[in-house]
């Protein structure tokens, strides 16, 4: 599980059995792709496809370095 925190209160979780890749755009952008599920009926009109998350280079929590950016 990958568990989202704000103000240390869970905010929510993603299972990580549901992500088929993970990958970076530009220096400062994570995304996640999750596995396309074709098999479901026709009630099913949505679907989360991928997840960004943005993490900017003042970030405190994960440094980064000159080979490894915060993201």
């Amino acid at each position: 599980m990958l568990c989202f925190n704000v103000d240390s209160k869970e905010a929510f979780q993603v299972s990580l059995a549901d992500v088929s890749q993970s990958q970076m755009q530009g220096k400062t952008d994570v995304v996640l792709d999750f596995h396309v599920d074709d098999t479901t009926g026709n009630n099913e009109k949505d679907s989360l496809m991928d997840l960004s998350f943005h993490v900017p280079a003042s970030n405190t929590q994960f440094v980064g370095d000159e080979h490894h950016t915060s993201a």
